[in-house]
């Protein structure tokens, strides 16, 4: 169900969706997000489809240079209060820190979320006070990656795929840097692992064994050759199998 002002605002809004032929299931889909905007892009999208996938496009993870304009495309969708807090320089442009943030997180080979924090710290300039800092990295970590920026691409998916189908063209899937967000795993293999339902401590244990492997279907395929699980503990390797 809409928010009441957001359903207040579609019955206003029916003979305009009509009028630009967007289905009112369209913008159900997207809740929380302002009407008004989810409109806009779509017009924008149809009138510059070709330049907006060029920035939603890719296979994995965006490159360097889609990383910014993605951003951009997601803030026409956040709330004043999604756009509170030290990483953004005003309420159109994510501060700097925040986008080296995070390509750090997204293009550094760090196999663990320990690991990966220390990085993140390094590239935190927002204070010299190393307590601010972590508070920092927490934030980033628990409301942008985890909350903020998945909900925000799930919405940029949908819009774009609307408009994809109307002109009959590719469709795109942010699913796996939706769940690299929410769960801070920067391999395919450990993604899958997590979606299988297994703990963090435990994919950080049995990594490196089914690196390589892109789905849960290779993993399991890998598992059936050689069952070895290292260093798990007997009810951890039961955890797996129950799981996996």
């Amino acid at each position: 169900f809409l928010q009441n002002d957001n359903k207040y605002k579609l019955e206003n809004f029916k003979d305009r969706l009509e009028q630009f032929s967007i289905p009112i299931s369209e913008i159900q889909k997207n809740k929380f997000v302002n009407i008004e905007e989810q409109v806009r892009f779509i017009l924008i999208c149809r009138e510059k489809f070709n330049h907006i996938r060029q920035i939603v496009n890719f296979d994995y993870r965006p490159k360097n240079e889609q990383i910014e304009p993605l951003l951009r495309l997601l803030m026409r969708f956040m709330t004043a209060s999604d756009k509170k807090g030290i990483f953004f320089s005003n309420t159109n442009n994510f501060d700097y820190i925040f986008v080296g943030m995070l390509k750090t997180f997204l293009y550094t080979s760090s196999t663990t979320r320990k690991d990966m924090f220390i990085e993140l710290l390094k590239v935190n300039k927002s204070s010299a006070n190393i307590n601010t800092k972590i508070r920092n990295v927490f934030q980033f970590y628990n409301k942008f990656l985890e909350f903020v920026l998945p909900k925000y691409l799930k919405v940029l998916e949908n819009l774009f795929n609307f408009v994809a189908n109307e002109k009959n063209q590719n469709t795109v899937s942010f699913e796996t840097l939706i769940t690299l967000f929410e769960y801070g795993f920067l391999r395919e293999h450990e993604c899958a692992l997590k979606d299988a339902g297994l703990p963090n401590v435990i994919i950080e244990k049995i990594s490196d064994k089914f690196s390589g492997c892109e789905n849960i279907t290779q993993i399991r395929e890998k598992f059936a050759i050689d069952s070895d699980l290292g260093n798990l503990s007997a009810f951890e390797k039961k955890i797996f199998k129950k799981y996996v």
